[in-house]
């Protein structure tokens, strides 16, 4: 027999990120479970983000949010996003800065304001993201020991001590 017809759209799934709810409040205390707010009621004057220790289903995630200064890229740990679960075009998008400092019943995370889009308002069911920044790489000092060039058919050893003069050819530049 012949395929029926195609059925409806299903209902959008939950965005990514624990589940919380905005808090308008700017005082540095706990404001209820799940609760997640800013020390400034203009998101892009704000310093610091405070984020309760459960999530909107009661999971504890105050060891979670405790890691998000665990890079040793001190100055840019990581990246959270804050939006809304109903309008997710609504967002707030903050950096990291500094050290996570766990107080009894949430967590106060420095952060850097980078961008927001819309309005979130207080009670506004939101979900919260984080990637976090990866660890700081070499610093690039001490010494070369060896290099190898090639052009493609032929290659050239360079060793320590030694040197070489190169001229411009087919796939190389000098500047």
């Amino acid at each position: 027999g012949s395929t029926g017809s195609t059925g409806s759209t299903g209902a959008r799934g939950d965005q990514p990120g624990l589940r919380m709810v905005f808090e308008t409040a700017t005082a540095d205390a706990d404001q209820g479970a799940a609760k997640v707010h800013l020390n400034n009621s203009t998101a892009s004057s704000a310093t610091v983000l405070f984020v309760d220790d459960v999530e909107a289903g009661g999971a504890s995630i105050n060891s979670f949010v405790d890691s998000w200064d665990d890079s040793t890229n001190t100055a840019l740990r990581g990246t959270v996003t804050i939006s809304k679960t109903a309008a997710p075009e609504n967002f707030h998008i903050f950096n990291i800065t500094g050290a996570v400092i766990s107080a009894s019943t949430y967590s106060k995370c420095p952060v850097g304001h980078v961008l927001s889009s819309g309005t979130i308002s207080d009670g506004d069911p939101v979900n919260v993201q984080f990637v976090r920044t990866g660890n700081a790489g070499a610093d690039g000092s001490g010494s070369m020991t060896s290099f190898t060039m090639s052009d493609g058919s032929t290659t050239q050893a360079v060793t320590d001590g030694n040197t070489m003069t190169f001229s411009a050819g087919e796939g190389l530049d000098v500047a």
